[in-house]
């Protein structure tokens, strides 16, 4: 469901433009599929045990469809298996 990218991904950055959210900054950011479509974005910041979930989104058209809890779970998961 995650997939790794750029901190400068034009899609990334549009989107939280979108939603009034900071810039991407350091850290690792995600895109989020659902079903091999685009469904969102989500960052985690920080190394080891300190890392803080960042700007997680859904995208417009997709809410109120439990995409935003799976992606939730998708990044605790990521965040577990860096430590």
């Amino acid at each position: 469901m995650l997939h790794l990218l750029d901190a400068d991904d034009a899609g990334l950055i549009a989107a939280l433009q979108g939603e009034g959210l900071p810039e991407p900054g350091a850290g690792r950011y995600f895109r989020a599929d659902d079903d091999s479509a685009l469904a969102g974005y989500v960052g985690l910041e920080g190394e080891g045990r300190d890392l803080l979930l960042r700007s997680l989104v859904v995208l417009a058209g997709l809410n109120s469809r439990g995409l935003g809890s799976r992606i939730l779970s998708a990044a605790e998961a990521a965040a577990s298996e860096l430590g």
